[in-house]
């Protein structure tokens, strides 16, 4: 259905497309796109204007209504935005807006059902944090991706190549040979 629909041009049908991984779409698929249009990640003015939509939408207004306020301890709230839009370089919009979303769940969860400064850092140390992680998996994939006839296991320090046993030579007596041997080097 979707390449019979995609086939030709229709003032009936359009389809947008949003991902992070394009490169990733079937040639059909990316065959029928007319226009790409790319959405880098927010710079620190943007990351700054969504920290303060998303502190107004998740952490103000419901402190200001509703029936169960949300109650906020007393801080600079222009102040704390602006240091958290420094912090969360390399974040998207979205995973600012669902740091909105555990600001609103730390207050509601804790003892007091105060949200303070120090729990609303907490969770912008965490999201970024799970973000370098993210990033560091993907550098991982990317890597595995460009290694011929092998996979890599990587640490923090350091990255392991394997071969698969396909990839040894006949020649060699794999049974007398320990790939791990230590005298052998270990690329970095």
């Amino acid at each position: 259905a979707f390449l019979y629909r995609t086939g030709e041009q229709s003032s009936k049908f359009m389809l947008v497309l949003a991902s992070n991984t394009p490169e990733q779409f079937d040639w059909a698929v990316s065959d029928r796109v007319d226009e790409m249009v790319e959405f880098q990640l927010p710079g620190l003015e943007e990351r700054e204007r969504l920290v303060r939509l998303y502190f107004d939408k998740f952490v103000l207004q419901p402190a200001a209504e509703g029936k169960r306020r949300l109650k906020v301890a007393q801080f600079d709230y222009g102040e704390l935005c602006s240091e958290i839009a420094k912090v969360t370089d390399g974040l998207s919009g979205r995973e600012i807006a669902k740091l909105g979303v555990t600001w609103q769940a730390a207050a509601y969860a804790s003892d007091d059902g105060v949200l303070t400064r120090a729990m609303i850092m907490d969770r912008v140390q965490d999201a970024v944090k799970q973000n370098r992680q993210k990033q560091e998996w993907q550098t991982e994939e990317e890597h595995r991706k460009r290694t011929p006839g092998g996979f890599s296991v990587s640490s923090s320090k350091t990255t392991a190549y394997a071969l698969p046993p396909s990839a040894i030579s006949s020649s060699t007596n794999s049974s007398s040979r320990d790939v791990r041997d230590s005298s052998s080097p270990v690329p970095s």
